[in-house]
């Protein structure tokens, strides 16, 4: 019995070995054989063009809350800022020997500088109270009371000093908050656009006192609750029909694109989801710059962000509340430089794909935008009523015949 035991172990161990050696090969034979079988291999790839049913550009509006404030006026564009103080930060009046200095407005400078120097600037008080940032559009509320003016020279922080006596006057602002409507920073000539950075206005108050027989000189420092800039509508308004379509550029323009998605096959692949633009002009900056960052002026170079478009729209649109959107992109496309005459590849998330077609009635599109569009140049892009219509392409491979 414990020889025939013995036997049996000897005669598997070496069959159990040859099989573990052959197991790799084994699985490629089977493997091959599953994938070469049918008359299509591996199955069949589809390269579809369905065409555009519908596409315009939008704007935000008038309106811009980006981290960049535009001030200025050019031969085709104008920016004018407006900010918001909820309260008013004072001294303590009753140090001895208090004596306030001129109060001033105070600004920073942003990275965006493409204007000449010497730039005529106003700023005063507006002559209507605004109380929420989203009721204003252009062209905002007038200039009521200049408090100062300057001829900015782009060397460090922008101050405009309010004058001599302005404390007095700071002080029934800091008793009232209420009764001041706002400000607005804007430029009375054509000179070009400055750029300043967002949230970093403030009043400052110098003063001095004396401690002790010694003078000591001191600040206090007001924040502000808000601040946006404001231009012009685009203009023409786009119409559906048009024939070039404005991506990017001062007005930030977003372009809304929709093509039908064919039904994709049970267990098929999406390859691809791209669309394809037709670079037709370049459109300039506020400054009328179309100057890119490598110094190449026939280049213009963009970052896009994609958005799926959540509800129903139509070519007559103008703005993007008109073509709802998710809040995050779905995509990015960055630095990508192109030159009038050029192709604006433009990948799409393949997941797109296959949900517009399996629920054709959620297919509203895609919206696309420009990154800090505000301070940059755009591009002009072929509508599908243009003799280069945008392109849609889509590819599928359907599953091998015969998968297991």
């Amino acid at each position: 019995m414990r020889f025939t035991r013995l036997l049996l172990a000897a005669l598997v161990i070496p069959a159990s070995v040859f099989l573990s050696g052959c197991s790799n090969e084994a699985d490629r034979i089977v493997g091959n054989q599953r994938l070469l079988r049918g008359p299509d291999g591996l199955g069949t790839t589809q390269l579809l063009a369905p065409a555009i049913d519908r596409d315009t550009h939008v704007t935000p509006g008038t309106a811009n809350f980006s981290s960049t404030l535009l001030v200025g006026r050019s031969p085709t564009f104008e920016a004018r800022t407006f900010f918001k103080f909820l309260r008013f930060s004072l001294p303590d009046t009753n140090r001895p020997g208090f004596v306030p200095g001129d109060v001033l407005f105070e600004l920073t400078e942003s990275r965006l500088r493409r204007t000449p120097l010497d730039l005529d600037l106003d700023f005063g008080l507006t002559d209507a109270s605004v109380t929420d940032s989203t009721l204003l559009a252009w062209p905002g509320p007038g200039m009521g009371t200049q408090l100062g003016s300057i001829t900015f020279d782009f060397t460090g922080r922008l101050r405009i000093s309010l004058g001599p006596g302005s404390f007095t006057q700071f002080k029934q602002w800091a008793l009232d908050p209420s009764s001041v409507p706002g400000f607005l920073l804007r430029a009375p000539l054509s000179q070009g656009i400055a750029g300043f950075a967002a949230g970093t206005a403030r009043f400052r108050v110098p003063y001095s006192w004396n401690n002790a027989g010694t003078t000591v000189f001191d600040t206090v420092n007001t924040n502000l609750a808000f601040d946006l800039y404001l231009h012009p509508p685009f203009s023409p308004a786009p119409t559906g029909a048009d024939t070039a379509l404005v991506l990017g550029g001062g007005f930030e323009s977003s372009l809304a694109v929709r093509a039908p998605i064919p039904a994709i096959p049970p267990g098929a692949s999406v390859n691809q989801l791209r669309l394809v633009l037709a670079v037709t002009d370049s459109f300039p900056g506020v400054d009328g710059s179309i100057l890119t960052d490598a110094g190449d002026t026939s280049r213009v170079a963009v970052s896009l962000a994609i958005y799926r478009i959540t509800g129903a729209w139509t070519e007559g649109v103008t703005s993007e509340a008109e073509t709802p959107h998710d809040l995050v992109p779905s995509a990015l496309l960055l630095n990508v430089s192109v030159v009038p005459g050029d192709t604006l590849s433009v990948p799409l998330p393949t997941f797109l794909a296959r949900g517009w077609a399996e629920n054709p009635a959620s297919n509203q599109g895609v919206l696309i935008s420009v990154r800090s569009a505000n301070i940059n140049p755009g591009i002009v892009v072929g509508s599908r009523e243009s003799s280069r219509p945008p392109i849609l392409r889509v590819s599928t491979t359907s599953p091998p015949p015969g998968r297991f």
